[in-house]
């Protein structure tokens, strides 16, 4: 498990059996989370299976968008790593649009939201 975020590692660290990669940087406390180079190389000399994308919008005509400009880079290179990707949200994030996008709906290959899994044909 590859992580950037202290809220989610947070919870990760108390489940058994998880091996768990926190990446570094400047913590950004609105986020919760890390940024730096340092974070992107790791990731582009990671092989990923499976990565799992938060969004905070979700937009079929202007794409996966999130609030905080210094996520894009590190939501790119892990889905760039990644044998397959997966966008995770629930349903409140349809139909709303961010500050930056990072994505588009066709990068993903299932969305993942309250309601369970839809397999998508990534392009």
């Amino acid at each position: 498990m590859v992580c950037y975020s202290l809220n989610v590692a947070e919870v990760l660290r108390r489940k058994p059996n998880v091996r768990m990669i926190l990446l570094g940087g400047v913590y950004v406390p609105s986020s919760y989370s890390f940024a730096g180079e340092e974070s992107l190389e790791m990731l582009r000399r990671m092989g990923i299976n499976k990565a799992f994308i938060s969004a905070g919008g979700v937009d079929p005509a202007r794409g996966m968008t999130c609030w905080n400009f210094h996520e894009v880079a590190v939501k790119q290179a892990a889905m760039a790593s990644a044998v397959e990707r997966h966008l995770v949200v629930d349903r409140s994030k349809f139909g709303v649009v961010k500050a930056v996008r990072f994505s588009q709906i066709e990068d993903f290959d299932s969305i993942i939201t309250e309601e369970g899994q839809q397999a998508r044909k990534r392009q």
